[in-house]
């Protein structure tokens, strides 16, 4: 076994102990395949579940406050997801089946959701929602398709789909009560949205 091969073994420990031993809310984990999870939470209350099918799939959860919820389903290889929300009743849905996925999710705020879905291949996504209310629902299908979304008010809504190959989609929303609904069936389709 070379250097190399240790130090990966180690982290993988390393990983599986974090995974027994820092959460500390109700969760599920499942590993079918070469994976990784890291769970990470303060209170008591929350729940996270995470089921992986493949190989080389990552998961980051961190959960920072009560009644949070996170659940992840991967299916294929080298997907990744990571979730850092903090503050209360929010929600993160999120499913995977594909290669080369990638998912980064902020939420802070109260009663916050986000419910994604992604297939295909080297589709990206990164979320960020504070306040009160806020709901994203975006599905992504094909391949380097790319979403960014920020809603930093109250009440944002945002429904985003694209079908086909390197599609964008950037929506920033602050005011109260904006929505925004987005549709992309085709190739290289561009999509700015700023509501303030």
């Amino acid at each position: 076994m070379n250097s190399l091969q240790r130090v990966i073994k180690t982290i993988a420990v390393i990983t599986t102990l974090l995974l027994w031993n820092v959460c500390l809310a109700d969760s599920s984990y499942s590993n079918f395949g070469s994976d990784i999870a890291l769970i990470e939470e303060d209170e008591f209350g929350s729940y996270v579940e995470i089921e992986q099918v493949g190989d080389h799939n990552d998961v980051y959860i961190a959960q920072y406050g009560s009644d949070l919820s996170a659940t992840v389903y991967q299916v294929g290889n080298y997907n990744n997801v990571a979730i850092d929300q903090t503050g209360r009743s929010n929600m993160a849905n999120i499913y995977q089946e594909g290669t080369s996925l990638d998912i980064e999710l902020t939420q802070s705020g109260e009663l916050n959701s986000a419910v994604i879905e992604q297939y295909g291949t080297y589709n990206d996504l990164a979320i960020i929602q504070t306040g009160l209310s806020n709901q994203a629902n975006i599905s992504q299908d094909g391949n380097f398709n790319d979403v960014m979304l920020i809603q930093a008010g109250d009440y944002g809504m945002a429904d985003i789909y694209q079908e086909g190959y390197n599609n964008s989609v950037e929506v920033i929303q602050v005011a109260n009560g904006a929505k925004a609904d987005v549709s992309q069936y085709g190739n290289n389709m561009k999509a700015y949205i700023i509501q303030n």
